[in-house]
């Protein structure tokens, strides 16, 4: 195999594996250690990127990994808190087979993946990363709304496709809605056919609403009015647009008020869906106390959450709670403080990004601009959901969460000739 047969075979690789998010859900063993089938693409491109440096005599990769953290020292700084957080805590975990299984779907895996996304992608591919994402949230909604048209429901009738959650569908597709609405707001020729993208979303948006994931939706509104009032459109768009939102989202919460997911959220009882948050938050701040410097490992949750039932009066409403419900107290309890201050600069270096790429002074390009507000929106989203769910902690969200900061470093990298031999 030549060096430029192996450069496009990376090159497609990496398109592969956006596109197959989420086939961490094809689970299978190789020599006894459980993995899946996205996990096996993500090692099988990683080994051939790694091939390819000892054929590239110009040290192509290298060379752009070495440009990009030296200009993203804070990003890579909070990475590498967050890993060492999270493998303290894995080492001091009451079941080390579990806790090292996490930290390698959640952390090993997409920083595997983010490495050969950051040194292979080039700003000019962006375009292209965007359709071979929409198309995999297209077939999800299909696949999805299939689901619905058979009658395969929850018990308490919401839609969850082929995940082991209503809440996991709405976090698959939330990025989705994301892109679609970034897309027809954008005024480039390669997304013209605004019509087609339009009714990609409303195709999206119907199996997104079948969930009734209530903090997905919160989380969704907040980013889409962020990225429609910065937008580059004119004031009186930006203001029909938004209103026409609130109108459209009125409507359709009024649309559910029947359904008994709504209910129990809108009727105030002592067994509504906030009192339930409400005893989780209250049995993670518990266990959060006694933990808050190592945490308690990946995976761990549900075991310390059962064991503290005898700290608490009342018998809890769920029983089964993977994860705390909240995005930082997740974090911070599953990754000890180290993890959890890495995870904060990470937020940092996404705001500060944004602040430089505010400034005509430092860039002065409105493809660099929009794309940096479409990732703004995207963890503005990611923090709103995170206050009542954990969008991160699943194969697939977590590579996503890597997935946008990518995009930000690969639009970000002043390099802009493209690597030899590309399809």
């Amino acid at each position: 195999m030549t060096s430029n047969s192996l450069n496009k075979i990376i090159y497609l690789g990496v398109f592969l594996i956006i596109f197959l998010f989420p086939t961490y859900l094809i689970r299978f063993e190789v020599l006894n250690i459980p993995t899946t089938l996205l996990e096996i693409l993500i090692y099988i491109v990683f080994l051939l990127w790694f091939l390819y440096l000892f054929f590239d005599r110009e040290n192509t990769f290298q060379k752009r990994l070495k440009k990009i953290f030296f200009r993203n020292k804070l990003l890579f700084y909070g990475i590498l808190l967050l890993v060492l957080g999270a493998l303290a805590a894995s080492v001091l975990s009451v079941d080390l087979r579990v806790s090292f299984g996490l930290f390698k779907a959640y952390f090993i895996d997409p920083l595997l993946f983010f490495t050969v996304f950051i040194s292979v992608v080039l700003k000019e591919d962006i375009k292209k990363v965007v359709v071979v994402f929409l198309a995999s949230g297209i077939g999800v909604s299909l696949v999805s709304i299939i689901y619905f048209l058979s009658g395969k429901l929850t018990y308490d009738g919401r839609l969850e496709g082929f995940f082991n959650s209503p809440n996991f569908l709405a976090m698959s597709l939330s990025p989705v809605i994301l892109f679609l609405v970034w897309v027809l707001f954008s005024k480039y020729k390669y997304f013209a056919s605004k019509l087609v993208w339009f009714s990609v979303l409303v195709l999206v948006v119907i199996p997104f609403l079948l969930t009734y994931s209530y903090g997905a939706f919160l989380g969704v509104f907040v980013a889409l009015v962020l990225i429609i009032g910065l937008s580059q459109v004119s004031i009186k768009v930006k203001f029909a647009s938004i209103l026409a939102l609130l109108v459209i989202s009125f409507s359709l919460f009024l649309f559910q008020a029947d359904n008994e997911k709504t209910k129990s959220f809108l009727i105030k009882n002592d067994r509504s869906s906030l009192v339930s948050r409400n005893m989780i938050w209250s049995a993670s701040s518990q266990i959060l106390k006694d933990n808050y410097i190592f945490g308690i490992g990946p995976g761990m949750f549900q075991k310390y959450y059962l064991a503290y039932q005898n700290k608490f009066k009342e018998p809890y409403l769920e029983w089964a709670v993977p994860y705390p419900h909240n995005i930082f107290l997740s974090f911070w309890i599953q990754t000890g403080i180290i993890g959890f201050l890495g995870f904060l600069l990470i937020l940092i270096w996404i705001i500060k990004v944004y602040i430089k790429s505010s400034s005509k002074t430092i860039l002065d390009r409105d493809f660099e601009k929009s794309v940096n507000v479409l990732v703004l929106a995207f963890f503005v989203y990611f923090l709103m959901h995170g206050l009542l769910d954990t969008p991160f902690w699943k194969n697939d969200l977590a590579l996503t969460f890597f997935f946008f900061i990518g995009i930000l470093i690969v639009v970000f990298n002043k390099e802009s000739t493209k690597i030899k031999n590309r399809l």
